[in-house]
């Protein structure tokens, strides 16, 4: 064993602190004074082979399943020398391979869905023919041959390949530019290129027609770069003769990771993709696909740019930028949030959608709706009727009306698909954005036949020492620097607050402006103004 490989295994012990639980010394020992000793925990097994574990005794002496002496910390250890081992629902398989002495590298797999193998090799001076094998039957098996019966349209194999999704062009890449690396011979390479020819206009039609991706700027980056990257290796291979930066959608989808920025740096976090920004290697390849986007990539972006296809406005101003959605609540990666937008002041987000979670077992079952994150509650768009947003293709945004061309400008949507409640007669949102006086409004009409509950709230994120929470029945002023002006019509209102956790992600503090008694028809207006 080299020391570069083993050097660390002294601080397994920690590990077994971990995994185990601390017992009392014997208190008539006398190195032991009485203290916890923590040299006793869960024993570890270690899967080694024979000759290794001689050397691992040889460089640690004192390595051993027994545990050390009270009062001392030391790991403890149970070696296993078996060829094959199971650990938890995966099944390993050791192969040799050289490195000046005998040593080995894993298969790894999981056994219940015979899924792909992971084949792990930390570092050799030769594989021998065996091992080669092995490994090529496994590639094959697992991903070349399901790929070519998926391209001769066998749909049971690689659902992926016809994704209309990033999954598509992640995919494709990771197989044919394997493929293209691991084939010498040029009627198989022309299959899985072939292959690709197929499966790219699936992921292509993910975008909407405007270029727009429902997945957000950070599945833009996965998914597309993908295709950047496969783009860039089959042109290579074929000599210039296939290009799939002309197949359609492919240059407004490129589009789209200029047009979709608020700053250089920042996009609005709609559905689960995040924010962030397109990376240098995606910019790099995109434009030399389409050099005429040059000066796209040198931050010269216009002040408004606007996808109709899915409702989203994005504007740019010095001090107030903004990106606001009317769309669907049927998107990949879907969240529902028809009518939602994002503030920044600069650099900073102050307000707004607060984008995705972290994932869990949750996140794509039949709970995640029950997350406030992904549902309505957690987004800048009203409850009515004590009833969130419904989910589907019918709860979508109407554009009213927008007007991109004067000092202010404004987008208006129709809410009132978004929501199953019988006596709600009409919701239609209105944001006004004005660059020179540096303010962005959001104004709420709504309509009822008959006194039903509303409440419509904003989402704080930059914490005040002492925000101001007074509430009148006409304006409430909360912290102006962070919270927005808020102005109401037809009955009396408070504020009610909340904080909804997201571990590990933008955690919102929701502020609903909550009429005190049910309204026939009322309207509410919040304001932004840059200091």
């Amino acid at each position: 064993a080299h020391m570069d490989h083993v050097a660390g295994f002294d601080d397994v012990r920690r590990f077994n602190t971990l995994n185990g639980t601390m017992v009392p010394c014997n208190p008539t020992d006398p190195g032991a004074n009485g203290r916890t000793c923590r040299c006793i925990g869960k024993i570890m097994k270690c899967y080694a082979m024979r000759e290794t574990e001689e050397q691992m005794h040889r460089i640690f002496p004192y390595i051993s399943a027994k545990g050390g002496e009270h009062g001392l910390y030391r790991p403890q250890i149970e070696f296993d020398n078996a060829d094959s081992f199971e650990i938890g629902s995966m099944r390993v398989e050791r192969v040799k391979v050289e490195h000046g002495f005998p040593c080995c590298g894993y298969l790894i797999r999981e056994q219940a869905r015979d899924s792909a193998s992971l084949a792990y090799i930390s570092d050799c001076h030769e594989i021998p023919t065996a091992t080669v094998a092995k490994i090529r039957a496994e590639m094959e098996r697992r991903v070349f041959t399901p790929y070519l019966q998926a391209a001769r349209g066998d749909r049971k194999h690689m659902w992926s390949f016809f994704a209309l999704s990033n999954w598509c062009a992640v995919c494709h890449s990771g197989v044919v530019r394997a493929a293209l690396a691991y084939y010498e011979d040029p009627k198989r390479r022309a299959e899985f290129i072939e292959g690709a020819e197929r499966g790219m206009p699936y992921f292509l039609q993910s975008f909407l027609a405007d270029g727009y991706c429902t997945e957000g700027m950070g599945y833009w980056n996965y998914g597309f770069g993908n295709f950047l990257e496969l783009t860039t290796a089959v042109k290579e291979a074929t000599g210039g003769y296939l290009d799939f930066s002309k197949l359609d959608r492919a240059e407004t989808a490129m589009r789209y990771a200029f047009n979709y920025r608020m700053t250089p740096t920042q996009c609005p976090i709609f559905a689960d993709g995040g924010g962030g920004y397109p990376t240098d290697r995606n910019v790099e390849l995109g434009v030399g696909f389409w050099p005429e986007l040059k000066p796209l990539r040198d931050d010269r972006l216009a002040i408004n740019s606007f996808f109709p296809n899915a409702q989203i406005y994005i504007g740019r101003g010095q001090h107030l930028q903004l990106g606001i959605k009317g769309g669907g609540n049927d998107d990949a990666h879907n969240h529902n949030d028809v009518g939602s937008y994002y503030v920044m002041f600069g650099e900073k987000f102050v307000s707004g959608d607060a984008g995705g979670e972290e994932y869990t077992r949750f996140t794509f079952s039949s709970q995640r709706y029950e997350s406030k994150i992904l549902n309505s509650y957690g987004h800048p768009v009203p409850v009515v009727g004590g009833k969130l947003q419904s989910l589907g293709r019918e709860a979508a945004a109407k554009v009213v009306s927008k007007d991109l061309s004067g000092a202010v400008k404004t987008v208006v949507l129709d809410l009132t698909s978004a929501y199953a409640v019988p006596a709600l007669k009409s919701l239609v949102r209105t944001f006004a954005y004005d660059r020179a006086a540096k303010t962005f409004a959001v104004t709420d009409r709504v309509e009822f036949s008959e006194p039903t509950a509303f409440e419509t709230p904003f989402n704080t994120y930059l914490r005040e020492s002492n925000p101001t929470c007074a509430v009148n029945n006409g304006v409430a002023k909360v912290g102006w620097n962070v919270r927005p002006e808020v102005s109401v019509k037809g009955g009396a209102c408070e504020l009610v607050e909340e904080d909804i956790p997201n571990p590990n992600r933008i955690s919102p503090r929701r502020v609903a402006v909550r009429f005190t008694r049910p309204v026939t028809s009322a309207e509410v207006t919040q304001t932004y103004r840059h200091p």
